[in-house]
């Protein structure tokens, strides 16, 4: 356990060097969790030329967040959804140049909203993140999977929390 303990105190170092000193925001991720999905993201950042998201569960603007990674450090832009409308004031305060609406991400109709805000069929990342967990999967149920694509998703599943 200390070992992890000092591996994730590494890892925080690192990123705040990275991040937080080059943009003046307070950033950050949770470890271990998002090492794995970073590692990869980053991989296929530095391969691929990629720019737009869309963030289904985006809580806060900037704690945990990684759209406002991708959107500061990358110059992405993209679609924030979240339940919660407080969350949703401090995106349109502190992420002025993030598109956040206050929505119900189990009863969106996907296949009209996205056309209408101009998203692309393809779409370079799709964050799944919302609260709780199977609120999470009925949202992904609601995506025109055929009618879009993404080239990179990651699903928060929240099996650490609850330990199964």
């Amino acid at each position: 356990m200390e070992n992890l303990n000092n591996i994730k105190l590494f890892l925080n170092r690192i990123y705040y060097f990275l991040f937080i000193e080059r943009f003046n925001k307070k950033l950050s991720i949770e470890f271990p969790k998002n090492i794995f999905r970073w590692d990869l993201i980053q991989h296929i950042i530095d391969k691929y030329s990629y720019e737009n998201y869309l963030e289904i569960g985006c809580d806060v603007p900037f704690h945990r967040s990684n759209t406002a990674v991708l959107e500061l450090a990358y110059g992405w832009r993209g679609l924030s959804i979240d339940y919660n409308s407080d969350s949703i004031q401090k995106h349109h305060h502190e992420r002025p140049n993030n598109t956040a609406y206050c929505l119900d991400a189990t009863t969106i109709d996907y296949s009209v909203l996205l056309p209408h805000l101009n998203m692309p069929t393809v779409i370079d990342y799709l964050q799944l993140d919302c609260d709780p967990p199977d609120v999470t999967w009925e949202a992904m149920h609601r995506i025109p999977w055929d009618s879009y694509k993404f080239r990179v998703i990651t699903y928060e599943h929240d099996s650490y929390y609850y330990q199964d």
